[in-house]
């Protein structure tokens, strides 16, 4: 244990993820291209599946910062400990 380095900091800050999940968002486009091109039109669970997801995605660092998160999130850890 003496060499081993230190442990992760912990999880990254909300905005450092949602490039990131954008990009793995972009996985659903080959899947709507063969719809639109097949059927005509996507499927509706990747128009609202889609919306939500993105829509999740740009909530999450607006809401991170509020109390009521915060408040949220330290009695989940007072439960875990």
């Amino acid at each position: 244990t003496f060499l081993a380095p230190p442990g992760p900091a912990g999880p990254p800050p909300v905005e450092v993820t949602i490039l990131p999940a954008l990009v793995a968002y972009l996985l659903l486009v080959p899947a709507v291209i063969f719809d639109w091109r097949s059927r005509g039109r996507p499927h509706p669970v990747y128009i609202w599946g889609g919306g939500a997801l993105v829509a999740v995605k740009f909530l999450n660092w607006p809401m991170s910062v509020t109390s009521a998160w915060h408040s949220f999130a330290g009695g989940i850890l007072a439960l875990a400990q």
